[in-house]
Order: structure tokens, then sequence, then C-alpha cells
């Protein structure tokens, strides 16, 4: 997962990120608790990093972290975006699915009340 730095200097999320292809048929004929989608979560490991420049020379890694889905909030996000999903294929069919679709804080929310330094991992820079 990319992140970056707002205007205000705070770390936000830069874009979204892609847990797994979406197969129509499946998506359509199973519920969110039976999902391919839930089963990668219950496993996902999240790896957030600070996106520096456009040349991406080196990257610093912030944070490490587990998909919580223990966490109802975020639990609840990711079942109502699945069930956006599995509404915009049925009524409108797949091409109706965008990257806008859904709420980007469930992903956030994983390494909310993280302090600063938290967020600052250690001093090293990864290598890209």
């Amino acid at each position: 997962m990319s992140l970056k730095k707002d205007r205000a200097g705070l770390v936000v999320i830069k874009e979204t990120m892609a847990i797994t292809m979406i197969d129509p048929v499946n998506v359509l004929q199973k519920p969110f608790e039976e999902s391919h989608l839930l089963a990668r979560l219950r496993k996902a490991v999240v790896c957030a990093r600070l996106y520096e420049d456009s040349e991406e020379l080196c990257t610093r890694l912030l944070k490490v972290a587990t998909f919580d889905l223990g966490n109802s909030e975020i639990y609840n996000q990711v079942n109502a975006d699945y069930d956006l999903v599995r509404q915009a294929i049925r009524e409108e069919g797949f091409q109706a699915l965008t990257g806008k679709m859904g709420g980007r804080r469930a992903v956030g929310k994983c390494f909310e009340g993280k302090s600063k330094q938290d967020l600052a991992g250690s001093p090293e820079n990864a290598r890209s």
C-alpha cells in the first residue's frame, strides 16, 4: 500500500490497493462471508510504504500489519464495498466497476491510532 504526505504533512493513502481479481460470476454467486476476497483478507499482510517522488530510487517501509478484520468498522466497510460491487455487476455489468467505488478508509483504519513515531518506522530505507 502506498502512502504519501499531504500538504499539511499528514500521512494519507495515495492510491487504492488491489487485493484480488474480480470474477463477476463468483462474486454474484457468493455472499461476502464465502468470498475469495474475505479468504484473502484473512491471510493478508499489508506493507505500507511512503511515496517519496516519481523516480522512486528508494522507498521507506513505514509499517507492516495484518488486515484487522476483528475491527467491526473495517469488516463492515469491506462487506459493504463487496455488496456494492455485487450490486453494480448485477445491475450494470462488470464494465460498470471503477477504482473509485467503495470506502478507501478500511485500509487506512489498519494504521489509524498509530503515533507519528510508529508510522515513521526505522530510519533505514529499503531499496525498491
